[in-house]
């Protein structure tokens, strides 16, 4: 408390984008009623470390005054920086995804079953948009008259290893048979 009172209060230890939230939780304390914020703060050694703040108003037993507040602190840095890195992997993986030159469809295994949950700009593009159609469907409602597509995407599941699929296939956005070649890759999922 001696210390914080030279720095000149806690509120030179919040961040400056972060004193709005920090006051408001201090003034709900002081109003009487619980309260919890996360911001950000300068530790001693300089470091910006972020915090979950939980507080309780102390009340004066014979008048009802708040008279201080109680509560606890955890320091959330450590939880909020590996989230930060993940969306950062995420945004990096998108963009691999979208700009790969390759049409690709990514399934999802449930129900004994593969859904098709996402696909790249140039999935898109090659099915003049139609395979935006196609999410949330399974390979059998997509390829009905193909079921070999179903069964290598099985196998590729099961091997975990790449299969391919050389097929002269009806291409239903230019309506003309050409020989395709399909790579199947199993990834981990939650990666």
């Amino acid at each position: 408390p001696e210390e914080l009172h030279e720095l000149g209060g806690y509120s030179k230890l919040i961040h400056p984008d972060d004193l709005e939230k920090a006051t408001k939780y201090v003034t709900k304390l002081l109003s009487g009623k619980e309260a919890s914020v996360i911001a950000r703060i300068k530790a001693k050694d300089g470091r910006i470390k972020w915090i979950k703040d939980v507080g309780q108003p102390w009340f004066d037993e014979e008048t009802g005054e708040v008279i201080g507040t109680f509560g606890s602190a955890t320091n959330l840095t450590a939880i909020i920086e590996a989230e930060k890195k993940i969306e950062e992997n995420e945004a990096k993986f998108r963009g691999f995804f979208d700009t790969n030159p390759s049409a690709t469809f990514v399934w999802e295994f449930r129900e004994d079953k593969f859904h098709l949950v996402d696909i790249n700009k140039k999935a898109i593009e090659v099915t003049s948009g139609k395979a935006s159609d196609f999410q949330g469907l399974t390979a059998e409602q997509i390829y009905p008259d193909l079921p070999i597509m179903n069964e290598k995407i099985r196998e590729c599941f099961e091997k975990k290893e790449i299969i391919e699929l050389e097929l002269n296939y009806f291409v239903r956005s230019n309506k003309k048979h050409q020989w395709n070649t399909f790579r199947f890759a199993f990834l981990e999922p939650n990666l």
